[in-house]
């Protein structure tokens, strides 16, 4: 969504409200740190870097998908 920084955000939000870290502790996180990443890209620097820094405190890995393909 290059340019597109509302509609990202936006997007980012309801990918977090289906999957939020107090629900599931294996793939929320890293939502999270997605968002981090697009609020850094959207110029609200200083909230995607807080992210980061709460994220540092928070044990998570990749995204998992058991039932998923795996390649």
């Amino acid at each position: 969504m290059l340019s597109e920084h509302l509609a990202a955000l936006a997007t980012i939000e309801i990918a977090r409200a289906k999957d939020p870290e107090e629900g599931d502790a294996t793939n929320g996180p890293s939502v999270s740190f997605l968002r981090s990443v697009i609020l850094v890209r959207a110029c609200h620097v200083a909230e995607g870097y807080a992210e980061v820094a709460r994220l540092l405190r928070v044990p998570f890995s990749t995204r998992s998908d058991f039932l998923g393909d795996p390649s």
